[in-house]
């Protein structure tokens, strides 16, 4: 457990970072999981009663995050409130540490009516994908890309697997599963000694583990060229360069300048070429992603002008 002291926010923040390797059969429970574990606890066992009584604690409120990074699937936590220690509530750390430990740890099976929920979010996010066009866009360059590996899959699950999960099969990954990630825990803010003492108790529920690396063996290594048309009135048009330099890597500084003088800020060729002397592009940008090993350009244009574009 790391404790990031500092007096500049008068905020606390604790996370908490649930690891594990990277599964394609897990990711639908996970995404799940994030919604189920932060809706309700057995002291609030509604949405209703959870929310009144973060209110209640001077507005504390929660964030989840699910995303991949190298080798790792990670669920992240992230919970933040008024110090303690300057509204003089010396009862609200208790309150706060209940809520945590009944979330994560220990906890019976879930609620039909908060699974039905989770499950029907889930189902409306893969359903309604083709309405949020750059995050379908990519989505679908990264399964181009790495095809059956779990780096093409949805984060979400597939839409098969959301419509015939059940409760049970949920409640046993979080039993046998999620229960036994490596984790950690990070406590940012200015943190008083009692007040390290007293989240201290986390302590107790770290774990640590040593993962296999993934074997980046399934993309393509030839010139592939995919299209797909859906109805948007405009055009998204993606180029990924197989990069293999990690971050260990005497280049990996280079790659991590090169990208940003091909189309990463407003003065790069890239951006100033199609936006400036062709008008082609609304919008330019390039990300090296290192933890994937791919250097990705992007250019939204006008649909009349992707081939222009595209060839220059």
């Amino acid at each position: 457990m790391i404790f990031l002291k500092t007096k500049q926010y008068q905020a606390i923040h604790i996370s908490f970072y649930f690891i594990d390797k990277i599964e394609s059969d897990a990711f639908l429970y996970r995404f799940l999981l994030a919604r189920i574990l932060t809706s309700y606890t057995e002291t609030y066992m509604s949405k209703q009663a959870l929310t009144k009584k973060l209110n209640a604690l001077y507005g504390m409120f929660i964030t989840n995050h699910v995303f991949v990074l190298k080798d790792y699937h990670v669920m992240r936590f992230n919970f933040v409130f008024p110090n303690p220690d300057i509204l003089g509530d010396a009862e609200m750390m208790d309150d706060i540490i209940n809520i945590i430990q009944e979330m994560f740890f220990n906890r019976p099976i879930f609620k039909q009516s908060i699974f039905d929920e989770a499950k029907r979010y889930t189902l409306n996010e893969i359903e309604s994908k083709k309405d949020h066009k750059f995050a379908y866009a990519k989505e679908r360059l990264l399964g181009h890309i790495f095809l059956d590996h779990p780096y093409g899959k949805p984060i979400t699950g597939t839409l098969n697997e959301a419509t015939s999960v059940s409760l049970t099969e949920t409640y046993d990954y979080y039993q046998n599963y999620f229960s036994n990630n490596m984790l950690k825990i990070y406590v940012s803010g200015d943190i008083s000694k009692s007040l390290e003492e007293k989240l201290s108790v986390f302590k107790t529920y770290e774990k640590a583990s040593n993962f296999e690396p993934i074997l980046l063996d399934h993309m393509h290594q030839s010139i592939q060229n995919y299209e797909e048309f859906i109805p948007m009135g405009q055009a998204y048009i993606f180029f990924a360069y197989y990069l293999n330099i990690q971050r260990n890597d005497p280049k990996y500084i280079t790659s991590l300048l090169v990208n940003m003088l091909i189309a990463g800020y407003p003065e790069s060729i890239l951006y100033k070429l199609l936006r400036e002397t062709y008008f082609l592009a609304y919008d330019v940008d390039s990300k090296y992603e290192h933890e994937r090993s791919y250097l990705i350009l992007y250019a939204g244009v006008n649909t009349d002008n992707r081939k222009l574009a595209y060839n220059v």
